[in-house]
Formats: C-alpha cells, structure tokens, sequence
C-alpha cells in the first residue's frame, strides 16, 4: 500500500496491481494446497505407514549412505512430477523423514538430500514455473537453456553425492 501512494498509483491502481499479483499466484497455491491435500489423506488414511513401510523394508540393515542417496536421487525424480519445491516438500517429507529414522539417518541428513534433489533438478526441469518465466523475460529459449544447463546439473549432481555421503559419516545433526 505505501509503494503504491508512494508510486502515486492511487486506490484504483493499487488495488488493481494486488489483483493482478494475487492472480499469478492461483496456481501455485492450487498446487501447494493439492499437495497438502495429498499428503493429508496419506495421512488420515494410514496409507502413509504403508508406503514407508514399503520403501523402508529392503533398506532396514543397510548403510543410511544408501538411504542419503536414494532420498537424492527419488526428490530428483519427483521434480518430473511435482516442480514445486513446497508442494513436493508436503508430499514427500512425510515417507523420507521417517524411512531416516528406520535406517538411522538423521534428519538434518534427509532434509539436505531432500534440497540438493530439489535445487539441482529445479536447473533443468522443464515444468518449473519460475525458471521459464525468468528464461521468457530474457527471451532466451528453453532448447538453448537445457544445454547450456544441463553438463552443470550433471556435474553438480555427481557432486551433491560425495557432499551428501560426507555429512552422513560424520553424523550431521
């Protein structure tokens, strides 16, 4: 409100710019909320313990190295599917954090699994709305990013692991 008095914008024209602003937003919430959604019928369904017990199974005895790097590599995937890093987060979150807890990785472990599958992933998926409206203001191409992109999301894909595979073996809380 004081950017647009002092933008000399007016009621009108205030008013009009939070229309405008709320409504490019729509779509994130919608997806925000339909995760939440999911995540809430997971929930109160007890599907969710199906699942982690599910996924948990054949990790019970193994390294949490193991559990670290699937935890990066299935956020990596699920970016296909959900490019929202806070939807995903309402998604998955709930399966990671307690298959960490199964396998004895910790959650500060998970959870920076869970940001290096998401940040990295973000670089090249073609579905992250940010990331196109970014490239559509520069007017540069999608085909031109993706290879210009993607040799630095391998690389820094190849290099999340080791990081990744460190902070388990020295157990950090």
């Amino acid at each position: 409100i004081v950017t647009g008095f002092t933008g000399r914008l007016g009621v009108d024209g205030i008013v009009n710019a939070f229309i405008k602003g709320a409504s490019s937003m729509t779509s994130a919430v919608m997806i925000i909320s339909l995760a939440y959604g999911i995540s809430w019928i997971l929930s109160e369904a007890q599907i969710l313990d199906t699942i982690v017990h599910f996924i948990s199974a054949p990790l019970e005895g193994r390294p949490p190295l193991l559990a670290a790097v699937g935890a990066f590599i299935a956020v990596s995937l699920a970016e296909i599917l959900i490019p929202s890093g806070s939807a995903k987060a309402a998604i998955m979150m709930p399966i990671i954090i307690p298959i960490a807890d199964i396998v004895g990785l910790s959650a500060q472990c998970a959870v920076l699994a869970f940001q290096f599958g998401d940040g990295i992933a973000n670089l090249c998926t073609p579905l992250y709305g940010t990331m196109l409206l970014i490239l559509g203001f520069g007017g540069i191409p999608l085909l031109k990013w993706e290879k210009f992109i993607l040799p630095l999301s391998i690389f820094l894909f190849i290099l999340a692991i080791p990081i990744l595979l460190f902070a388990v073996a020295i157990g950090y809380t």
